[in-house]
């Protein structure tokens, strides 16, 4: 089955970073890359001739490991290893290391990579494209989300720079006990942000000045930026004009959206007690959903994970967003990673046999199969999504844990990917992420008013889009 997700638009990047990444992306330039330059896919090797290690630039927990040593068992002449150079993150720190490995030559096989990143690293010609492996071997790109796919190719020569791997996207999460107090149905998340808000205020509590329990928080599964981008999403803002030359963050739906969160924060207490009390949020058994700190929240459908480990016996629910206004469309939104091949990769032909064997169903299997088992007995296990549907559907059926309420979340985060939004590709795409959390940090400090803090952070994302089309006229 094809899932088919809201496009976005893709626009050409080119900004460096700094001084020193730009001197490595003129290095690179310069630099060949074996086997793939023009993105020609060279004779299929004999691979049993070859005896080499291969490394790949991932994080080592066990579910990549056991993929690895899968791929190992099958070719011990070609055997696999891992470690991680912090080169999937979204910050310029990120960037910075990953150009300065690729730019001296020092390059893993295989490399995990943020996918709405990607578009940067193409115009300093750090990736080779797979264009030529995925039609030599006709390889079916529509077996995984498509924007995922889109996400992944060039912003301007709509290459294919990387293939997913995984994905999520962000739905609502409630108490139905805390609903059941407040007299409304357990069974229905709010609809609207009217709704939303009403519901929050039945759902706080507090005790002599200070709130013992929040109805509503976006804290802890969402940043600042996520935040934004999410609300943003679902009042219709768009954070880059159509021809990708002005940045948008400042966007008057943006702005809306922001404004709105603050005035909800301020109405249940003050964000000032709203940080006081986030300070006290714990982590996994602890969390604040368990211990009864908030009544809703947002956050990815990873969560479901964490209520399966810590409090199977919860009592919640997981829907939609509610949207801003009755009618509206409804929206979350999805990141993930894909697998790219760096400039300079000794042996392409062997870094493409590694993708295809690593997003198989048997290897995706294999990795959860051992992931499960690194819980203690008794917890239970929910994997993650893969960005491919149909593989998810299989592996969820195998590891459904038996809890009616998470195996139905399951269910319906893969099909909430069908309103799923993504982070528009930018040659600003860091400055605007980064931006939004700087601005809503400003906001909840009180440096700055909402649009202020907002028209800021634009500011410096315009910057970065100036460096490369000149100043706007």
């Amino acid at each position: 089955m094809e899932w088919r997700s809201p496009r976005t638009r893709y626009t050409r990047r080119s900004l460096s970073w700094s001084s020193s990444v730009a001197l490595a992306g003129a290095a690179l330039a310069a630099c060949g890359a074996p086997g793939g330059e023009a993105g020609q896919a060279p004779a299929k090797a004999d691979l049993s001739q070859i005896n080499r290690k291969l490394m790949v630039w991932d994080q080592p927990d066990p579910g990549r490991r056991a993929q690895l040593d899968r791929w190992s068992q099958l070719r011990p002449n070609l055997a696999a290893e891992v470690t991680d150079i912090g080169s999937a993150g979204t910050s310029q720190a990120d960037i910075s290391k990953f150009i300065a490995s690729v730019a001296s030559g020092d390059v893993a096989d295989l490399v995990r990579f943020d996918r709405f990143n990607i578009g940067s690293y193409v115009y300093r010609q750090a990736f080779l494209p797979l264009d030529p492996y995925v039609k030599a071997d006709k390889f079916d790109l529509k077996r995984f989300v498509e924007t995922a796919v889109l996400e992944a190719q060039g912003s301007t020569d709509k290459k294919q720079y990387g293939i997913p791997i995984s994905i999520d996207n962000r739905p609502f999460f409630w108490n139905k006990e805390h609903f059941r107090q407040i007299g409304v149905d357990p069974e229905k998340p709010p609809a609207t942000w009217d709704q939303l808000k009403e519901y929050a205020l039945k759902l706080n509590r507090s005790n002599a000045g200070a709130i013992t329990r929040l109805g509503w928080t976006y804290r802890p599964g969402l940043s600042g930026s996520s935040l934004i981008y999410l609300y943003g999403f679902l009042n219709g803002a768009e954070f880059l004009s159509a021809d990708g030359r002005k940045a948008q963050l400042n966007h008057p739906k943006v702005i809306e959206a922001a404004q709105w969160i603050y005035d909800l924060l301020e109405a249940q207490g003050g964000v000032t007690r709203h940080d006081e009390l986030q300070k006290t949020f714990g982590a996994n058994e602890s969390h604040p959903l368990f211990a009864e700190l908030l009544s809703t929240t947002h956050d990815t459908q990873t969560a479901l994970d964490r209520i399966a480990r810590y409090k199977p016996d919860m009592d919640f629910g997981i829907g939609p967003n509610p949207v801003r206004k009755a009618g509206d469309a409804g929206a979350t939104w999805s990141g993930g990673h894909a697998w790219i091949v760096a400039k300079g990769a000794k042996n392409p032909e062997l870094s493409w046999e590694l993708i295809k064997d690593l997003v198989s169903q048997e290897s995706i299997v294999a990795g959860q199969e051992v992931a499960s088992r690194q819980r203690p007995a008794g917890q239970k296990y929910v994997p993650p999504m893969s960005a491919q549907p149909a593989v998810d559907k299989v592996v969820f059926e195998q590891f459904k844990t038996g809890v009616p309420a998470i195996d139905k979340g399951l269910a319906f985060a893969l099909d909430y990917m069908k309103v799923s939004k993504f982070r528009p590709i930018t040659v600003a795409g860091a400055e605007l992420y980064g931006g939004g959390n700087t601005a809503w940090d400003d906001v909840i400090s009180k440096r700055k008013g909402v649009k202020q803090a907002f028209d800021d952070a634009n500011a410096t994302a315009q910057a970065a889009l100036d460096q490369v089309f000149g100043a706007s006229r």
